[in-house]
Order: C-alpha cells, then sequence, then structure tokens
C-alpha cells in the first residue's frame, strides 16, 4: 500500500540472464600453481579452497574475453528471447526500456561505459541475422539512458535501487516504462597485492530486466544503508586490488549488519504490523566474496535471531562447554563492539594514527579476535546447521560455488542460484508469505539492503530465467595454461589485453590446444584507440561481427 492508502503495483525483476567467461580451473590445477611446498601439501591446499572457502570452480575470460564480449552473449540473448515470444514482445513494448543501468569496476575504457560497445556488438549481430525483425529492439535501446554506477561490489545493487526507483516513478506518474540492470566484472588478484586471495578469483555478467508486474521477484519500496570509509580494498590507479583478509571479513559483518539495522528500523517504524524481520525471512541472500564468506554472516545472523527472539535456545548454547558465553564483555551486540573500535581510533589523546592504521586497529583488537573464535564454534552446532538451511542459504551458494568472485555481479548470481536451484521455498512461493533480504556491499565500504519476495511460479521459473552458463561449458585451464593467462592478465593491468599484430583468439587457441572457442562473442584484437575486431563463436562456426548501426 502507498502513504494515501492506494494499492501499489509491485515493481521488481521479470527476466534474468546470468553469463560467463569461457574459461574456468579447478581448485586441484589451481593448487598446483598457488601451493608453497615449503608450508603444505597440494592436497591441503585444495582441501582449504574448497571446505575452507567452499569454491569448486572458478570462472575467467581468456585472452580473447573481456566485459566487453561477456556482457553483449546476455543482451544478445535477451534481444532474441524478448523478440521471438510474443507475450514478451507486448510487454516490451508497452513497457519500452528507457534506462540501461550498468555497473562494473571492470571498465576498460574510463571515458565511457564499455556496454556501449557491449550494445553494439549484441545489436550488430542482431541486424545481421534479421533487420526487420530486431531493429525496432535495437532503436529502443539506442533511445535508452546508459548511466554507470561504479563502488566496487555493491555497484550493481546501487544500479538496480536507480532502476527500481525509475520504473516505480514512471508508474506512479501514469506513464509506462522499464529499465535493464547490466552487471560485470572480474575479479583478479596479484598474490603481491592480496595474499591468497587467487582462490577467490572469477568473472561473470547478469543482466535483469525491471518492469511493473514481475514475473520473477518483487521488491519493496524500502532500503537501508550504511557507509563508512575504509581502505580494506583499494585499486587506485590499479585495475587489480590491494585486499586485507580478515579486516575485510569484519568490516563485510559491520557494515551489512548496520545496513540490516537501518532497514528493519524502517520496517518497525512504517507500522505495517510486521513481525521482526529475522523472524519473517525465509531467505537471505548476500554478496559472494567466496561462498563461505555467506555462511560467517550468517552465524552473525543467527546469534542475533536466537538472542533476541529464542532466548532459551541462546542460553542454552551459551551453556555448552564446548562454546561458552558470547565474549561481548558489556557490549549489547558485535556491531556495537565493533562500532565503537571505529569510534576509538584517533580519539582523545591518543598518538596521531594514519588511515592505513585502522586495518592494524580493528584486525589485530582481542575482542574482536575472540568473538570470531566464538563465531566459529557457533557454527558447528546442528541449530545454526538448520538455520542455514531455513534460509536457503546453500542452496543461493551453488552457481557461485561454481563462477567465483564477479565483484557487483555477485549478490545477483547468488539470488539466479536461490531462484534456480530452490524450486519451493517452505512448499510454497506466494506473494504474502514468501519474504527473505537481499544484501548487497562493496568493500570501502557501503552495504544496501532490500525486502524483496519471489514470486515465480515454480515451474515457470525457466522462462523468465536463463542460467547461460548450463548452455556454455568452459573450457578447462592447465596449470600452464593459467599461469600464462594470469600473468598476462597481472601485467596488461587491464581486463582485456591490447592485440596489436597479435590474434587474441589464436593467443586462446594455443593457450587451450584446440582450435574451438566457448560459444559466444570473442575479440581478436583491440587497438589503441580502443577500436577492435570481433568473432561470434557457436556450433563450431567462427563467425566475423560486422559493425552495423
Amino acid at each position: 500500500m502507498t502513504e494515501n492508502g492506494t494499492k501499489s503495483i509491485p515493481i521488481g525483476i521479470n527476466k534474468m540472464f546470468v553469463s560467463t567467461p569461457g574459461l574456468s580451473i579447478t581448485p586441484d590445477k589451481l593448487a598446483e600453481v598457488i601451493n608453497d611446498p615449503s608450508k603444505e601439501r597440494v592436497e591441503d591446499t585444495v582441501g582449504k579452497i574448497r571446505a575452507g572457502l567452499g569454491v569448486e570452480l572458478i570462472r575467467l575470460p581468456g585472452h580473447s574475453e573481456c566485459n566487453v564480449t561477456f556482457v553483449a552473449n546476455p543482451i544478445y540473448e535477451f534481444g532474441k528471447k524478448m523478440m521471438d515470444d510474443p507475450a514478451s514482445k507486448e510487454k516490451l513494448f508497452a513497457e519500452p526500456i528507457r534506462s540501461i543501468y550498468y555497473s562494473t569496476e571492470s571498465n576498460d575504457d574510463w571515458s565511457r561505459p564499455d556496454v556501449q560497445s557491449a550494445l553494439m556488438l549484441a545489436c550488430s549481430r542482431l541486424l545481421d541475422e534479421d533487420e526487420a525483425k530486431y531493429r525496432p529492439f535495437v532503436d529502443m535501446l539506442r533511445s535508452a539512458r546508459q548511466p554507470q554506477i561504479t563502488f566496487a561490489c555493491v555497484g550493481g545493487v546501487l544500479a538496480l535501487h536507480d532502476a527500481v526507483t525509475s520504473v516505480r516513478y514512471m508508474s506512479g506518474n501514469g506513464s509506462a516504462g522499464s529499465s535493464l540492470v547490466i552487471t560485470a566484472d572480474t575479479a583478479f588478484y596479484d598474490s603481491k597485492r592480496a595474499p591468497g586471495a587467487e582462490a577467490t578469483q572469477g568473472a561473470a555478467a547478469t543482466i535483469m530486466w525491471v518492469t511493473r508486474d514481475p514475473q520473477l521477484v518483487e521488491i519493496f519500496d524500502k532500503s537501508g544503508s550504511f557507509n563508512i570509509a575504509v581502505p580494506d580494498f583499494t585499486k587506485y590507479k590499479k585495475r587489480t586490488p590491494y585486499v586485507h583478509g580478515k579486516f575485510s571479513e569484519i568490516v563485510y559483518v559491520h557494515t551489512v549488519a548496520k545496513a540490516l539495522e537501518n532497514l528493519e528500523q524502517q520496517i518497525q517504524a512504517s507500522g505495517n504490523g510486521m513481525k521482526s524481520m529475522l523472524q519473517s525471512m525465509d531467505f537471505f541472500i548476500c554478496h559472494v566474496p567466496f561462498p563461505k564468506q555467506a555462511i560467517y554472516f550468517a552465524s552473525f545472523l543467527f546469534v542475533h535471531y536466537i538472542k533476541n527472539h529464542r532466548p532459551e535456545l541462546y542460553n542454552e548454547i551459551q551453556a555448552r562447554s564446548e562454546i561458552g558465553r558470547e565474549p561481548l564483555n558489556l557490549h549489547p551486540s558485535l556491531s556495537e563492539l565493533i562500532e565503537e573500535r571505529f569510534r576509538n581510533f584517533n580519539k582523545g589523546n591518543q598518538l596521531h594514527r594514519n588511515e592505513r592504521e585502522i586495518i592494524k586497529h580493528i584486525e589485530k583488537d582481542p575482542e574482536i579476535t575472540a568473538y570470531w573464535e566464538w563465531l566459529k564454534k557457533v557454527r558447528n552446532t546442528k541449530e545454526f546447521k538448520g538455520f542455514v538451511e531455513q534460509l536457503h542459504i546453500n542452496a543461493a551458494l551453488k552457481i557461485p560455488s561454481n563462477v567465483g568472485n564477479s565483484y557487483s555481479s555477485s549478490v545477483f548470481v547468488s539470488l539466479a542460484s536461490l531462484l534456480h536451484n530452490a524450486p519451493q521455498l517452505n512448499g510454497h512461493w506466494k506473494r504474502q508469505n514468501n519474504f527473505g533480504i537481499l544484501a548487497g556491499y562493496g568493500s570501502g565500504a557501503q552495504a544496501v539492503t532490500y525486502p524483496v519476495s519471489i514470486i515465480a511460479v515454480p515451474e515457470r521459473v525457466g522462462d523468465h530465467l536463463d542460467i547461460m552458463i548450463e548452455s556454455n561449458p568452459a573450457f578447462e585451464l592447465s596449470p600452464d595454461g593459467y599461469r600464462e593467462l594470469h600473468t598476462a592478465h597481472i601485467q596488461e593491468e587491464i581486463a582485456c589485453p591490447l592485440g596489436d599484430s597479435n590474434d587474441l583468439v589464436k593467443m586462446d587457441m594455443k593457450m587451450l590446444r584446440t582450435d574451438k572457442l566457448s560459444k559466444g562473442f570473442h575479440i581478436i584484437r583491440r587497438n589503441e584507440d580502443g577500436t577492435g575486431e570481433y568473432v561470434y563463436s557457436s556450433d563450431g562456426k567462427i563467425d566475423p561481427v560486422r559493425i552495423r548501426f
């Protein structure tokens, strides 16, 4: 309901596509590269990647792939499916796309969004296939605004917020319109700047069509947010980041927790009679830098939930000798403890500390460290494991576990995983009974949380969700192939290396020892001025892309 008592029109995600580049590496192969034999055996490194991080496979772009190419793939498929299905086509032209919101932190061209080049590729191929059929779709996209939003991994969620706000505004003013949200990123790490992070690399692109009366997910008119400027992940004049492991985990938990607290306050203030947010949730979806991070955060949620809503269980768990009392030392919550530590930095008569020293100040704090150790014990309880299943968190992690970290795309890959792998939530998918939280996070740091509802009919999810990963199996990298590719990306410091006289497609074929390419768009060479030559690979054929206007 709106504030004046009239029934509001649902706004949310109508269709969704998830795409990844065409190469992959398994934990076994990656461990051969990153293992330090002076410290542990290769099989122990594999165990840490699988069990410690929750990673089963990492998807990466080859020499001939970048944001431009693997964003063009879902745009192309979206155009074909919308124009081939009469019902989708009718809705598309009844609610034309007015804005294309793009989020990335992997842009090659710092002067414009690289989604524009991706649109050029997708639209050129569509026009070549059937100009009369696809020209109206192409003209619609070319009439849309193209704002780019960059804020580490939270940029995609900020873009979604703007898209929903835009559609809601148009709907409230009696005009019809929709928005596209497109995200794309590649996570490559230099071990000198981010020790131990190579196992959390990855890449993916997503497209979400935001409309009235959506078919997949409704997004409610509330959001919670919190931001704090900390150097836990920085890319200053670099394309590979500096990362501080434990500090980043602490900041993640603190920032998302504060954003949830902000959202809870808004929900309670609205006076709609809703129970506590945690009591109402059927699912929880969050940014996934690596799958186990979502489990770590869930342990914080679990403790907060039982403390406030099941005190008898909270006391019983604390009484267990293998767990012990929650080590808060008179602080009401972990979030309050961390917030106090931040506020004490450079407070009073202490010596002046520069910005970098906040990392040690938080990371080495004995009380925060003690709490992190206590949460490890809580995660081993059967009650916590039941809580994880109750919120369908494992279902939301299946696809991220086989993609890796995709920065701005990550939370949406998790959402797609939930939609794809949890065909029923508690036996029903109903707008009035099915409530959850979408929590986006970006290092640096900002978190944004939304209350959402999955409204898809289970047997019709496939009509509106396209997991393109399934139809595009990846070529597996060997350890030597990975070394070559990783070195090229790190040395070039760009997501898609310049081709000059080299043929990037041939470089991939040589590296993979094959004459085939993964399905989709590829770049032969990228020129100094940003122009390029492209091909499209499908069913064993490689066709040049003619640029069309």
